[in-house]
């Protein structure tokens, strides 16, 4: 048998391994670097030492590095509902939901974690659309316990409760100093919740005419270079509902679809807080049935750069209206010609 030697004129295709993780990675590292609307897809490409056209086999743009895994999570949760026996409570629904959903949080890709939160936190319209992928979890939770015969307000209630749960654990999972794994962190947050929850109706102060306190989190000890004075948390939840109460009455009134959040652990780097929404003069009249806006107050971010007590309360009083002031549309540049 004669044997001959095949030659092609055009450019045969490469191996590419890792090829979606490399390219995650460059682009995240160009977003931090850059700003995200600096950076291009080509130099996303570039960075990771492929192509143009492998970037868009991967991703439909330079959005989707961030938002990718979206329709995975969503497909997850679901399934696991749906796989629960006809016994199992709404409670144990949502814990196999984020079980379900811990596969996308391993802890090789923890790195990436606070690189993507500070490129979101940076970017009015990824924050966007970072509430609309968590509507769209919590669209897709109650669709879910529909089906299996759960009324729709029960529904609802339950799903964003389980949002609320996965955000609040994303966020402890992505810490620097966490070495649980993503299930771990996400079955204990939603007991708290649901012994918090409980707890809603105790006091005056579960309830605020504007808004809902909602606390989670250990107090954990030391920061990144040690707080300069430690504020007990229950205190310091005090300190924020005594600066939300301080706002103007007529203010006060206004404000519309907005949870306010204590976490006790450190934040993004460099924020003591954080509003997440969509603001009050971007809202048309297709705005319905969205999460509410999130503004969460960090309280060892704030803690580390007070010296007393009242310098705490003080900062704690700035930042609340500073985040609050987003939540009306303004953005930093204005506070910054205000004084803020």
């Amino acid at each position: 048998m004669r044997l001959s030697l095949i030659t092609y004129d055009v450019p045969m295709g490469r191996w590419e391994p890792n090829a979606r993780e490399r390219l995650e990675r460059a682009a995240l590292a160009l977003f931090v670097e850059r700003g995200y609307d600096a950076t291009t897809v080509a130099e996303i490409a570039d960075r990771a030492g492929l192509t143009k056209s492998t970037f868009f086999r991967h991703f439909a743009d330079k959005r989707e590095v961030l938002f990718g895994g979206q329709d995975m999570l969503t497909e997850r949760l679901t399934t696991a509902i749906a796989a629960m026996p006809a016994t199992a409570t709404t409670i144990d629904c949502l814990d196999a939901a984020l079980a379900a959903m811990a596969v996308a949080f391993t802890a090789e890709r923890r790195d990436l974690a606070p690189q993507r939160r500070a490129v979101i936190a940076a970017n009015s319209e990824l924050r966007e659309r970072e509430l609309l992928k968590r509507a769209r979890l919590a669209a897709a939770m109650a669709d879910a316990l529909l089906a299996r015969g759960a009324d729709e307000v029960s529904a609802g209630l339950a799903a964003e409760v389980g949002v609320l749960a996965f955000g609040t654990a994303y966020t402890r999972w992505a810490a620097p100093d966490n070495e649980r794994p993503f299930s771990e962190i996400a079955r204990a947050v939603l007991r708290d919740l649901q012994v918090r929850a409980s707890t809603l109706g105790g006091g005056p102060r579960s309830l605020l005419p504007h808004s809902l306190l909602r606390t989670f989190g250990p107090d954990r000890v030391r920061g990144h270079n040690g707080p300069v004075i430690e504020v007990e948390p229950e205190y310091f939840e005090e300190l924020v509902t005594t600066a939300l109460d301080a706002l103007p009455e007529k203010l006060g009134k206004l404000m519309d679809n907005v949870v306010v959040i204590v976490e006790h652990d450190l934040g993004p780097p460099g924020l003591l807080g954080l509003y997440e929404g969509v603001p009050l003069t971007n809202r048309t009249t297709q705005y319905n049935l969205v999460l509410p806006d999130h503004i969460t107050i960090y309280r060892r971010a704030i803690c580390e750069i007070c010296h007393t007590e009242q310098g705490v309360a003080d900062q704690v009083r700035r930042t609340v209206i500073h985040e609050v002031a987003h939540h009306f549309g303004i953005d930093d540049d204005r506070l910054t010609e205000l004084g803020w």
